[in-house]
């Protein structure tokens, strides 16, 4: 999850992606999370049109890469749990899984390069306390998780 995370604007729509990838509705998903990232930046009309642009020219590729990312990790998730998979095909399928989260990572740098001229200073400091704020939440619920391991 992580590796998501260093991928800011992304981060939220990579999210609603995975998510309507594995329940059909991620462009729904997409639009209400774009929606909210826009109003937490505060972006002008003309920036969350040029963003919008950007997105959709991406949004094959996101869309795609991203259920790409989501089945691999599954994958592996899925042998681990195998007690006949061998070191070597939970490695060979680790490899596809972060092959895959690269490609959705670069995908999601892309997109971030080509919107991020159009944002004020102000707006990218928000935009890098959003991420600050999400990469928090997600450190405190690992870390409550771990202490609920310890504790059963």
């Amino acid at each position: 999850m992580k590796p998501l995370l260093l991928a800011a604007l992304a981060v939220p729509a990579t999210v609603a992606t995975v998510h309507g990838v594995q329940h059909g509705h991620g462009q729904d998903m997409m639009a209400h999370v774009h929606g909210m990232i826009a109003q937490r930046l505060e972006l002008t009309p003309e920036q969350k049109e040029a963003a919008h642009r950007v997105i959709q020219a991406h949004h094959a590729n996101l869309h795609t890469k991203a259920k790409a990312a989501f089945e691999t990790r599954a994958d592996v998730l899925q042998v681990l749990v195998d007690a006949q998979t061998t070191p070597d095909q939970i490695r060979l399928l680790e490899v596809k899984a972060s092959a895959a989260t690269l490609d959705l990572e670069l995908e999601v740098n892309q997109i971030i390069r080509e919107i991020s001229p159009s944002l004020t200073e102000v707006q990218r400091g928000k935009l890098k306390q959003m991420v600050a704020d999400l990469r928090a939440h997600v450190e405190a619920f690992h870390a409550h998780g771990s202490k609920e391991k310890a504790h059963s």
